[in-house]
């Protein structure tokens, strides 16, 4: 898997509390365009991928979930931070 380049991270916080909850990178045009272009790529090869063996990865998708249910949780109750310039 390649890394991509991306500028500095956003920070973001809870907008109840302003705490501090983390960080992601912020992509430029052209690495996003790279990303969607590795996706498509990744998606040619992966339909090729017999039935059998894609509902084995969407299981152990599955058994991935519930493992972290807690942390998916989290991070879905916080999906509505607000950017913030303060760690």
């Amino acid at each position: 898997m390649n890394t991509l380049d991306y500028k500095s991270p956003l920070t973001f916080a809870d907008p109840s509390t302003l705490d501090w909850v983390g960080h992601c990178p912020e992509f430029d045009a052209e690495v996003t365009t790279a990303a969607i272009e590795a996706a498509h790529m990744a998606f040619t090869a992966f339909r090729e991928t017999p039935a059998r063996e894609r509902a084995r990865l969407l299981r152990r998708w599955y058994e991935l979930m519930l493992e972290n249910i807690d942390d998916l949780a989290r991070i879905i109750t916080l999906g509505t931070v607000s950017r913030s310039m303060t760690p």
